[in-house]
């Protein structure tokens, strides 16, 4: 089973992104087992780059907002995306993003697309979409914020 989860470190650029969303959570990322480990392990677009943590040291130093079950198979395209490994953080894409969130959703992202770097909801989109995950097409690959991304999975 997969999840995606929500946190909000207290990180500088945490506390932008949720003043400039006015989302709860700034953060998302994926929670899967891991056979390989033999634990839970959380899957994140960070600062670092995208990297694979166990989910007891992530638990250890995030405050976790939400995680929710994604009840679609999502494993194929997670495996799909395994070359993101490493890549870097997208500043620049995540700059961008705050135009269309500034603006309402009117503009688009004018730094998006075409680099070899990820943030965090940006990845977990992708993984969706690749996975043809029924309304994935609705969330935009670049400007869906946190909070959005936990909507989308909340059970109405």
């Amino acid at each position: 089973d997969v999840r995606v989860g929500f946190s909000t470190p207290d990180a500088p650029i945490s506390r932008l992104i949720r003043a400039v969303t006015r989302s709860k959570a700034s953060h998302a990322f994926l929670v899967y087992w891991s056979e390989d480990l033999g634990q839970d392990v959380v899957l994140e677009a960070t600062t670092e780059g995208l990297r694979i943590v166990s989910w007891v040291r992530f638990k250890a130093h995030n405050r976790v907002v939400d995680t929710l079950p994604i009840a679609w198979p999502v494993v194929p395209a997670i495996q799909q995306h395994a070359d993101w490994l490493g890549a870097h953080y997208d500043f620049a894409g995540l700059a961008g993003a705050v135009v269309p969130s500034l603006s309402g959703g009117r503009l688009p992202n004018p730094l998006g697309f075409g680099r070899d770097a990820l943030f965090c909801t940006e990845f977990i989109v992708r993984v969706l979409r690749a996975a043809g995950h029924p309304g994935a097409e609705s969330l935009p690959v670049e400007g869906t914020t946190p909070d959005a991304l936990r909507a989308f999975f909340k059970p109405r």
